[in-house]
């Protein structure tokens, strides 16, 4: 059972949980990106809201699918003893020094904002998103 943060359990600690957590997410995220951009019409992938914003067809190829199984298997790599090693990222010309957690986070956060964008555009051409679609008997829906 659990109380905000606090939660009591009968089974044993597991291994790695800060990474896991990144991982669960992360994927999750996955998943709903490559449902969104499944579910809709190829005729709606010139949409953006505006002309400042991006278009559906430019997110896709900014997050083409080969992206996401080279950063789950990047995940895969990854335990909570290496989170705090440092790493190099290059972005804009500029090289820096980050922790692996720092790349870890940034990630998730950066997966999550584009799946936020896909389902706010869906929306505004009346489409669900995949998290807002009544979810199937049998698997915590009703």
């Amino acid at each position: 059972m659990c109380y905000f943060l606090t939660c009591s359990s009968e089974s044993a600690p597991k291994p790695n949980p800060i990474t896991a957590a990144f991982k669960t997410r992360t994927l999750s995220a996955h998943r709903n990106i490559a449902q969104a951009f499944d579910s809709i019409p190829e005729s709606r992938f010139l949409y953006g809201p505006t002309p400042a914003q991006l278009t559906f067809g430019y997110i896709a190829q900014h997050l083409v699918k080969d992206s996401f199984t080279f950063c789950e298997n990047a995940f895969a790599r990854l335990d909570d003893a290496k989170l705090a090693e440092s790493t190099t990222m290059t972005f804009g010309g500029n090289t820096r020094t980050v922790t692996r957690a720092q790349m870890a986070l940034g990630h998730a956060l950066d997966i999550a904002d584009h799946y936020s964008q896909l389902a706010n555009y869906m929306r505004l051409i009346n489409m669900l998103p995949p998290t807002a679609l009544p979810r199937p008997a049998g698997r915590g829906g009703q």
